[in-house]
């Protein structure tokens, strides 16, 4: 099988797993990254992650430090106002994902990429 056009990233495909331990073992055996579903686990995990900025970033940092993820997928606005939905994106953006790096990188310099 091809890929046309090919990709310009090296492995552009992620794995979705968390069914099963088989699904884990496939995406190894690809030598694919992994995108991990939670759906079962810890009851804190299954939680929506809401919040002020301060509380998010904080469970967001509580989630990498308990996982070590490198990635986080997030659904936002759902039901919310399209103006509401932005001001959400905006935050994530601005104010979120940049104390989540800081933080993670050690320093209060850190810029988002």
């Amino acid at each position: 099988m091809d890929i046309a056009p090919r990709p310009l990233q090296e492995k552009p495909v992620w794995v979705r797993v968390g069914g099963t331990p088989a699904s884990f073992v496939r995406a190894g055996q690809l030598g694919l990254p992994l995108f991990i579903a939670l759906l079962s686990g810890p009851q804190w995990f299954r939680r929506l992650v809401v919040g002020s900025p301060q509380q998010v970033t904080g469970k967001l940092l509580e989630i990498h430090q308990t996982l070590g993820n490198g990635r986080y997928m997030a659904q936002v606005g759902l039901g919310l106002p399209c103006a509401e939905t932005a001001r959400s994106i905006g935050l994530l953006a601005t104010e979120i994902m940049p104390a989540v790096k800081r933080e993670l990188m050690g320093t209060k310099t850190a810029q988002p990429r």
